[in-house]
């Protein structure tokens, strides 16, 4: 004998299948791995050492450059970038990343950049992923990063999930962090100390920050304190000056 089901009986039931097989997609999008940083995490550690190097001499280029020169730029791939990240970062400053965060990676795009990374918290695990722009504002040494969209898969991640983390970890290295807004997306506004320096007598600004398919670009000056030759002798002060052309 064929049984026959109340109507009531599937006006409940179906709703809750979708419900239960769009928590399972949800959870699963999580932990889904994005193309680009699939690639990123299956580069050979040897190459990723390569590219680490390659990115740190780039870095004393800069460096030279900043001491040296009135005017300064340098460009650096999203290769150097995460070869760094996967071989450098975990050996040299193991402590600069919360524990919860593993394995980030940077993808840059023309005018915007991925920052992905997995979080492995007893709240949460999985795949997340932040989109935005980077640039440089019209205040001294401040840099903004205005985030575009913050998601694990197809689910969004609320600003407060990561942001007072964020804020907790620059305080501690005397880094100013603000927020503002640009047509309704948040952006985090890094202020430099104001004894950032580079090396004695020499101030560098950032003037531009360029983000390009595939890298980076970032310019500026440096201003350079003249120290007077007479001042480096032992003994000699302005006073002694004054007199001997008395």
């Amino acid at each position: 004998m064929r049984l026959t089901i109340p109507r009531g009986f599937w006006l409940v039931m179906i709703p809750l299948v979708l419900v239960a097989m769009a928590s399972v997609l949800v959870f699963l999008s999580t932990r889904h791995l994005p193309a680009m940083y699939r690639q990123w995490l299956e580069v050979p550690p040897e190459q990723n050492a390569q590219q680490g190097l390659e990115f740190e001499r780039r870095l004393v280029e800069l460096s030279n450059r900043i001491r040296l020169d009135k005017h300064w730029s340098a460009r650096l791939t999203h290769e150097q970038i995460n070869g760094w990240l996967a071989s450098d970062l975990p050996e040299k400053f193991p402590r600069v990343l919360p524990s919860t965060v593993k394995e980030p990676r940077v993808v840059i795009r023309e005018n915007e950049m991925d920052l992905v990374f997995r979080i492995e918290s007893s709240r949460f695990k999985g795949i997340v992923t932040i989109t935005g722009e980077i640039f440089c504002t019209d205040v001294e040494n401040q840099l903004a990063f205005r985030v575009g969209k913050v998601r694990s898969g197809v689910l969004p991640i609320p600003m407060s999930w990561w942001a007072s983390q964020l804020e907790k970890s620059l305080r501690t290295k005397a880094i100013l962090l603000s927020w503002s807004q640009i047509d309704g997306d948040p952006v985090a506004m890094i202020t430099l100390p104001g004894s950032f320096q580079h090396g004695e007598g020499t101030r560098p600004t950032f003037e531009s920050i360029v983000l390009s398919d595939g890298y980076i670009t970032v310019s500026g000056r440096s201003q350079h304190e003249v120290v007077a030759f007479h001042s480096l002798l032992p003994g000699w002060s302005d006073e002694s000056s004054e007199s001997t052309q008395r």
